[in-house]
């Protein structure tokens, strides 16, 4: 089942049709963010100043499960929960992919 058309937004913000400021630039930005096992998409609408924290916990939230059981990745690069869309260089549409976290690795003796 895809989440394509399903829109969260993570600021609840009140006045839906606002996507720039008076200077012109992008307040808000859509992202999606797909799980690379089951490809599903989930989107979400931020503000550039939005710690990317709230994100992740939205989209935990909204899967049912820990936000330590999945990675968040930008172009191969992780992201940490104190960044802002703006801080990373997102662009509107641009593509959150999730993984599970895997820890521990190969026993020698």
């Amino acid at each position: 089942m895809s989440n394509a058309d399903n829109v969260s937004n993570v600021d609840n913000m009140s006045n839906a049709d606002n996507m720039s400021n008076t200077e012109g630039e992008i307040e808000h930005i859509r992202l999606k963010v797909v799980d690379q096992n089951s490809k599903n998409e989930i989107h979400f609408r931020v503000r550039m100043s939005a710690l990317m924290g709230k994100l992740m916990t939205a989209y935990t939230d909204r899967v049912g499960a820990s936000k330590n059981s999945f990675r968040f990745l930008f172009d191969g690069r992780r992201i940490n929960h104190h960044e802002t869309p703006g801080q990373l260089g997102l662009e509107q549409d641009d593509i959150i992919e999730v993984v599970k976290e895997q820890r521990g690795g190969c026993d020698r003796p």
